[in-house]
């Protein structure tokens, strides 16, 4: 994909992919706008669109909202911005914006949050943002409706999560097994959410014979196939990023990440956005 440098933002960073756009954060220094902005773009285009937060709705002095995008070009060619912000008794509101009207919607909806589940970290699958959680059951927001629902978590003690993310309609979650993450489940969510199931089971020590270093694997991406068979996930391992075949066992390093980096001691951490070529407008 195209490098972004010509936005010339300061503090520029990558918070979301969603179907051919990106949300993207930076720092500013105008203090009535908090710290920081909020920017929708699409790299195929070159063409980017700053958010408003929403009015008068928090302050400098509490935590940072948290922005979700939720763009599905199959449902619609508008694309909606979900703001998850803190309120002063502690709980959460939701605020939600929608391009076709280019502002935020009247309603202000309550969410609380449970305290096992990390607000900062969620997947947009299925017109809903969906949160992980320690507890039994967690929670996702549907964005159609408006409207906060109980998502079930798989079953207690499996809750060694090393992923969490969504492919082609498919909710997923990896659930590690060895010590060293080596060999672990890759659970899907059914789709009338009424639990999850096992769908693959990984084990990767063999390729350790291959690798220098005993460090653990870090799940980028699983990817779903338009033919089963050809789905994939996407790792890091040693530094470097490799797809696995989830049916033929077939692995292929991708890229270097150390060669593209500035590496130090100790654990590097990295984050995947798919990307998908669109013209849609921002």
């Amino acid at each position: 994909m195209p490098f972004l440098d010509h936005l010339n933002i300061p503090g520029f960073c990558i918070d979301q992919s969603c179907n051919g756009l990106l949300l993207c954060s930076s720092t500013c220094l105008d203090s009535a706008d908090l710290g920081y902005w909020f920017f929708i773009c699409n790299p195929t285009t070159n063409h980017f669109k700053r958010i408003s937060h929403p009015v008068h709705k928090f302050d400098k002095f509490h935590h940072p909202p948290v922005l979700c995008l939720a763009f599905d070009p199959l449902k619609s060619f508008n694309y909606k911005v979900v703001c998850f912000y803190q309120v002063v008794s502690g709980g959460y509101q939701i605020d939600v914006y929608s391009s076709e009207t280019g502002s935020w919607g009247l309603n202000q909806i309550p969410f609380v949050n449970p305290p096992s589940l990390k607000i900062h970290e969620w997947v947009f699958c299925n017109d809903a943002i969906h949160w992980c959680s320690l507890e039994e059951n967690s929670q996702y927001f549907d964005v159609s409706s408006e409207s906060v629902n109980i998502l079930p978590m798989p079953p207690r003690g499996q809750l060694d999560i090393t992923y969490f993310g969504g492919s082609r309609g498919h909710l997923h979650m990896g659930v590690g097994i060895s010590r060293l993450i080596l060999e672990f489940d890759i659970w899907e969510l059914k789709e009338d959410y009424s639990g999850w199931f096992i769908k693959y089971h990984l084990d990767l020590h063999s390729m350790r014979r291959v690798l220098a270093n005993r460090c653990p694997l870090s799940v980028l991406s699983l990817i779903r196939a338009e033919k089963e068979d050809e789905s994939t996930i996407v790792f890091v391992m040693d530094g470097r990023a490799i797809s696995y075949n989830l049916y033929d066992r077939r692995s292929k390093m991708l890229c270097d990440l150390l060669q593209k980096t500035n590496p130090y001691s100790g654990y590097l951490k990295f984050h995947a956005y798919e990307y998908f070529e669109t013209l849609i407008h921002v």
